[in-house]
């Protein structure tokens, strides 16, 4: 429950316009249950202030002690403590907004003192669950999701007129399906959309649900200015919105403006600048725009605050592999499907068949998939359009595309950019899946 009022308060005060930035929970949590003070946080996330707290159970009451910290000086701007019943924690999430705005001398507008005090739900035993289950979901794994969905759901349950729990509901069938492949994309994306559209239908101004909306249509109908449309109402609604600028990233990657992509995922990281998933992005986004030493560059930055963080591992194997330098890529991959469970003694011939070029790499890859998939693992058909198309083999290549054009692949996502397919372009059959991409809803 501490994690989720964090969260709410977070939320609120990042959609006022006088605050430049608010940073996003995912770089904050890494400060819980640690003694550090507020000029270790500014140094590292570069702030100007830092709210404190801490939160105590006795009995049906809650205590609670809040403190605004000025990072410059390391000096209390203000501080009180609370003792409220467990039901009005909600009203305790709008109370401290308010009052952190208070110390901070902002001047809020109309609109904004309406956004600080706006109640989401009435019933605490709906936003009880809601907290939970954002505690859950912040742990990103199949399991914690799927325990996240069960709390969100009885928030639903006990208020169905509970807009950002759909909201949540939405991001969490979103992850299954496309971050953690714990359910097929046909299935959870769908779903995904049904509950952002229903958040909207109870609040149309939940930034979050249109950033989801955004995801949607551009990860699943491959619709990017319709994605656009709505990451630019999402931010309208809440410029430090971390979510939104991080999805526009992608669709202006998409679209192939490198530069703007690039700029709008910096702003992603401004907000979240200990992200691991920016990180990743920002490379990827390199790697769109062929500068490949860079996305290296910002895969090594990932790895230093995580060294067991898999997608840098894959993303700078990526880019070694496209610059032509297939042993530095055999050893980023092969450290990449030892953190995905892969055993050494299974990857141990890549880094021989990367002695002898682009060919014996890929033919190599090509026999450990398809191997996986013997095994009935999920390989991705992308993957395999991806090997076949540096083997100089586009008849299988086609076929493969195909199969995951049928299937909503998300990872055709960057079919039009990625110099993955650069092999493929001229082909009559390339431009014939091009012209039918979008999917529209």
């Amino acid at each position: 429950m501490s994690d989720g009022l964090a969260e709410g308060i977070i939320s609120r005060l990042s959609q006022l316009s006088e605050l430049e930035k608010v940073i996003s929970s995912t770089s904050m949590r890494r400060y819980k249950d640690q003694d550090v003070d507020a000029g270790t946080v500014v140094q590292e996330v570069d702030v100007g202030a830092v709210v404190t707290g801490n939160m105590t159970s006795q009995g049906e009451n809650l205590r609670i002690y809040v403190e605004l910290v000025d990072a410059q000086n390391n000096s209390t701007l203000w501080g009180k403590t609370y003792t409220r019943p467990r039901s009005a924690l909600y009203e305790m999430e709008e109370s401290l907004s308010k009052e952190i705005a208070d110390a901070l001398g902002l001047q809020l507008s109309g609109k904004e003192q309406e956004q600080l005090a706006k109640r989401y739900t009435n019933n605490s035993e709906a936003h009880e669950a809601y907290l939970k289950g954002q505690a859950e979901y912040a742990k990103l794994t199949g399991e914690t999701v799927d325990n996240a969905i069960q709390h969100f759901k009885k928030a639903i349950e006990k208020d169905p007129n509970y807009a950002r729990a759909y909201t949540a509901l939405s991001r969490s069938y979103y992850s299954l399906a496309v971050f953690l492949d714990a359910i097929p994309v046909q299935e959870g994306m769908p779903l995904a959309e049904e509950m952002a559209k229903r958040a909207l239908e109870i609040d149309n101004t939940l930034a979050e649900a249109y950033a989801a909306l955004g995801d949607f249509k551009r990860a699943y109908y491959w619709d990017d200015l319709g994605a656009e449309r709505e990451y630019k109402i999402a931010l309208e609604l809440d410029p430090s919105s971390y979510r939104a600028h991080y999805g526009y990233s992608f669709a202006l990657s998409t679209m192939g403006q490198h530069d703007e992509a690039i700029a709008q995922i910096r702003r992603a990281q401004e907000l979240d600048p200990l992200s691991l998933e920016a990180r990743q992005a920002v490379a990827l986004h390199f790697i769109n725009a062929r500068r490949y030493s860079e996305a290296i560059e910002q895969s090594e930055a990932a790895l230093e605050i995580n060294p067991d963080f898999q997608l840098a591992w894959n993303r700078m194997g990526y880019a070694y592999f496209l610059m032509g330098q297939y042993q530095e890529a055999a050893v980023a991959f092969q450290r990449d499907q030892i953190l995905g469970g892969a055993s050494q003694e299974e990857v141990a011939g890549l880094a021989d068949a990367a002695a002898s070029g682009k060919e014996a790499f890929s033919r190599w890859w090509l026999d450990y998939e398809t191997e996986s998939l013997k095994r009935g693992e999920s390989v991705s058909p992308v993957t395999f359009a991806g090997i076949y198309t540096y083997l100089g083999e586009k008849d299988q290549a086609f076929e493969w595309l195909e199969k995951a054009f049928a299937e909503r692949e998300t990872g055709l996502t960057f079919l039009k950019v990625s110099p993955a397919w650069d092999p493929l372009r001229d082909d009559p059959r390339f431009t014939d899946l091009l012209l039918r991409m979008p999917l529209m809803p």
